[in-house]
């Protein structure tokens, strides 16, 4: 899975009110610091459910929902902050 630099090619559902709670739940699932969520700038909901977040530093986009399965949330937040992890156990 490569990390997506890019936002999709389609008008913002929402640009007006984040919601935490997909970026919140793929930390946790990534098995990251909570502080981790911090680092992230809340970019919109581009279909109904599906948020973009931008990391701070990489400038990479985790595209989440709130039912992201947990081994593609944790993925996806682990390429965001440039870390690639060697373990299946990295995404407990």
């Amino acid at each position: 899975m490569e990390a997506d630099q890019s936002m999709p090619e389609t008008t913002c559902f929402n640009s007006t009110t984040p919601d935490w709670a997909p970026i919140e739940r793929a930390v946790k699932i990534a098995g990251l610091p909570a502080r981790i969520c911090g680092e992230f700038m809340w970019m919109g909901e581009w279909t109904e459910g599906e948020h973009a977040y931008k990391h701070i530093v990489t400038r990479q986009y985790a595209h989440l929902r709130i039912d992201t399965p947990a081994v593609e949330a944790a993925q996806a937040v682990h390429l965001a902050i440039g870390h690639i992890p060697t373990k299946a156990a990295d995404h407990a």
